[in-house]
C-alpha cells in the first residue's frame, strides 16, 4: 500500500473529486481531504490511499504539477512532506525557519479580525506543516505573549488538552497549553 500526500487543492475540492482525478490510476482508492477542525473548511491537501505502489509512483510521475481548478497541486509519497522526521536536520535550522515565518504571520495578520484568516495564512499553514518538531517553540511564543498558536498546537500535537467549558478563554486556553507543554516537557517546569 501507498500513501500520497496531495497539496495545493481548491478549498471547494471534496473527497469524490480526488477520486475521479486519480481514477485513470486506481481503482477503490481511500481519500481523505483534511479539513479544519473548527470551520470543517478544507485545509488545502489530502491523503491519498493506493494498495498498489507502481500505481501510486505512475500516479506521481503524471499528475504532480497538473492543473486542478486552476491550482498547480504538489503530490508526493507521505513521507516526502516532513523530511525531518526520516533525516537529520540541525535543530537551530528549524529554529530559524520558524523564527522567520512567525514573525511573518504576526506582521501580515496584525490587522485581521477573522480567526480563519489568521489561521489559514501561508507562513501559519507553513508552521503546521513543519509538525511536529515546532511544538517547544509555539509553546515558547504562548508563554512570552498570548495569540493565536492554538489551532497550530492542535493540528501538530494531535490532541487538545483544552476543556469545552474553557473553549472560548483565550487565557485558560493558554494557561492550559501551557501546562500540557510543561508536562510533555516542551517548556521549563515553573
Amino acid at each position: 500500500m501507498a500513501k500520497l500526500y496531495v497539496g495545493n487543492l481548491p478549498s471547494e475540492t471534496n473527497e469524490e473529486d480526488l477520486k475521479i482525478f486519480f481514477a485513470e490510476f486506481a481503482q477503490g482508492i481511500r481519500v481523505t481531504v483534511i479539513r479544519d477542525k473548527f470551520t470543517n473548511q478544507s485545509r488545502g491537501f489530502a491523503f491519498v490511499e493506493m494498495d498498489d505502489p507502481a500505481q501510486a509512483s505512475k500516479a506521481i510521475a503524471e499528475l504532480n504539477g497538473r492543473n486542478l481548478r486552476g491550482r498547480v497541486l504538489k503530490i508526493n509519497e507521505d513521507e516526502d512532506i516532513v523530511p525531518h522526521f526520516k533525516t537529520p536536520v540541525h535543530r537551530q535550522s528549524i529554529e530559524l525557519e520558524f523564527i522567520s515565518l512567525a514573525r511573518k504571520w504576526k506582521r501580515e495578520t496584525l490587522l485581521l479580525s477573522s480567526l480563519t484568516e489568521i489561521a489559514m495564512h501561508p507562513a501559519y499553514q507553513r508552521i503546521i506543516g513543519m509538525g511536529h518538531a515546532v511544538v517547544p517553540y509555539i509553546l515558547n511564543e504562548l508563554e512570552k505573549e498570548s495569540g493565536h498558536w492554538f489551532w497550530a498546537l492542535i493540528y501538530t500535537t494531535g490532541v487538545d488538552p483544552v476543556s469545552a467549558e474553557d473553549k472560548g478563554n483565550i487565557n485558560r486556553m493558554r494557561q492550559t497549553w501551557l501546562e500540557w507543554g510543561r508536562a510533555q516537557g516542551h517548556l521549563a517546569r515553573t
